[in-house]
């Protein structure tokens, strides 16, 4: 049996990667994005060689469908690997209950040996004391025929109880040897089952850290989701609506695999913790808000970036209006705004709960690069901007010059580290 020690679970960490599914990393780790090809392979369908399952996905870029089936298929191999597990152990239980038969057998014969031993020596002893030619002269020397008969008669049984002895010693020793390789083959076998059992505890533990991962992947997507619906709101308030619905549908499968984890006794035992995601623990929002300052756009309006940005946006946008190309957007939001919403919508849990643990879903403050003043959504000609535009285009073409990198699968969201 799996021991209770071997059964706890190491709780995930913030940062975790696992194999099967492809992560987007912090924004303090990411690297710029614009020199990926949205049709290139990855190896995220790599062979796994622990419990978790092969998933071909990106979070970030994949819709509903692909992303409830893959989350299908991941809860699916987290039952599987539960069911393993369970029959793993009973073979260990069962393996352990053959050791147990065995030694008792071997103890069994063992004291029937030992209980034998005496009688063989008295055997012996009588034996070289009265051999059996000594024997055979007594009875000849009996006082009558009759005395006679009666002490070969006796003599004879005694010889086959000597015999007897001996012969049940030797068979019992020769037993022993055979029970004592019984023993030996039972506790082997115990040892194999019992690895089998410890490679299916951690089959089920790569599973489970797969399925809350994942969860907290969609976490993640549904916090930047957020953060981009408010500024959506302003210039395309149709595809606002349209990720607000994909959001809802994001956390039906968050809710679906609380529910399951919570219902898992197996998991219970392991200590799996929820998918949620820790937020920091403090935000230096007067360090940030007082580093914003505002671009104007050569077409008109402006955009609020950081100090550290300022200047590359303001040469970005100026070199668009050089080529015809009419960008503008929006860049800070404040930190202090939503805080106060997450006051609100999630009984003032401001920073650990996840997003939709929140009526309606809220964004935790700090996960969005427009909190920072580092991001930005820009506009094009006051709307939009959709792949494959003339502003699409120009952003990706120049946007990696001035340090503002596309996030892959939001054609207006541009940032310094591409997140």
């Amino acid at each position: 049996m799996v021991s209770r020690r071997q059964l706890r679970w190491v709780r995930v960490a913030l940062a975790v990667v696992v194999s099967g599914v492809v992560l987007v990393p912090p924004a303090s780790q990411a690297v710029p994005r614009q020199e990926s090809d949205p049709d290139a392979g990855d190896d995220s369908g790599r062979s796994s060689e622990g419990g978790s399952v092969d998933v071909d996905i990106q979070v970030d870029r994949a819709d509903e469908a692909d992303i409830e089936n893959a989350f299908g298929t991941i809860r699916e191999n987290v039952e599987t690997q539960l069911a393993a597990l369970t029959t793993a152990e009973q073979a260990v239980q069962a393996a352990d209950l053959a050791v147990t038969a065995a030694e008792q057998r071997v103890a069994a014969i063992q004291l029937e040996i030992d209980g034998l031993i005496g009688q063989s020596d008295e055997v012996v002893v009588r034996r070289f004391v009265n051999p059996p030619a000594q024997n055979a002269i007594d009875a000849f020397t009996a006082d009558s025929v009759a005395d006679a008969t009666i002490k070969h008669a006796l003599l004879d049984m005694q010889a086959d109880a000597d015999a007897a002895v001996l012969d049940r010693l030797h068979g019992l020793e020769a037993d022993l040897q055979e029970q004592r390789q019984a023993e030996e083959d039972a506790r082997s076998d115990a040892t194999d089952k019992r690895s089998q059992a410890e490679t299916a505890l951690a089959d089920l533990e790569d599973a489970a850290t797969q399925q809350v991962t994942f969860a907290r992947e969609i976490e993640r997507r549904m916090e930047r989701n957020l953060g981009e619906i408010e500024g959506l709101r302003q210039t395309d308030p149709a595809l606002a609506d349209q990720m607000q619905a994909q959001i809802d549908q994001l956390a039906v499968q968050l809710d679906d695999a609380r529910i399951r984890i919570e219902q898992e006794d197996r998991l219970r035992e392991l200590d799996i913790d929820l998918p949620t995601v820790e937020g920091p623990s403090t935000i230096d929002i007067d360090a940030i808000e007082g580093n914003i300052i505002t671009v104007t756009c050569p077409i008109g309006g402006s955009i609020e970036v950081h100090k550290d940005i300022a200047d590359s946006t303001r040469d970005l946008l100026n070199l668009a209006d050089q080529q015809g190309v009419p960008l503008c957007g929006n860049g800070y939001r404040s930190i202090s705004a939503q805080i106060a919403l997450r006051k609100s919508n999630c009984g003032g849990n401001v920073w650990s709960a996840p997003a939709s643990a929140c009526s309606p879903p809220t964004a935790r403050p700090g996960q969005s690069m427009h909190e920072r003043g580092l991001a930005i959504d820009f506009t094009c000609n006051g709307g939009s901007v959709s792949r494959g535009g003339s502003c699409y285009v120009f952003l990706m073409d120049n946007g990696p010059d001035f340090g503002l990198y596309n996030l892959p699968g939001e054609p207006w969201h541009f940032s310094s580290d591409g997140t």
